[in-house]
């Protein structure tokens, strides 16, 4: 007998809408905002359910090197955490993120990757 997939490896992946009119950001073009939802999330969506496809498929080939394991996981690790992080900012709800030189979540999100500190907050003029 085979054994079943844990679900949370065999969940399909699909990409949430912008919750927002992107058209209406000042400061960020729309066509900016849509390649970005198209390309990095889309792309992380995808990449999330190839990784799933194969964690399943290791769990199921009993020969399964335990290093290959651990770098999948640790794929898996990364990957749904680029989704989580896109999605927090496609479902936000907030008025303040549309004035001039406001930054939205998912940019703040992505520049994790490039910056070593991050902070969240009111900005005070100097």
């Amino acid at each position: 007998m085979t054994p079943l997939a844990s679900p949370a490896f065999t969940a399909s992946a699909t990409l949430k809408p912008l919750g927002f009119d992107p058209a209406k950001l000042n400061g960020l073009s729309e066509r900016l905002i849509r390649s970005h939802w198209e390309n990095n999330y889309g792309g992380s969506v995808k990449a999330l359910a190839v990784v799933k496809k194969q964690l399943a498929e290791a769990l199921q080939n009993k020969d399964t090197p335990p290093y290959v394991y651990n770098d999948l996981k640790r794929e898996h690790l990364l990957r749904t955490g680029s989704v989580v992080l896109h999605e927090l900012y496609i479902e936000v709800d907030d008025d303040r993120i549309v004035g001039p030189g406001a930054v939205g979540v998912w940019t703040k999100a992505d520049s994790i990757t490039a910056f070593d500190d991050f902070r969240y907050g009111e900005a005070t003029a100097k």
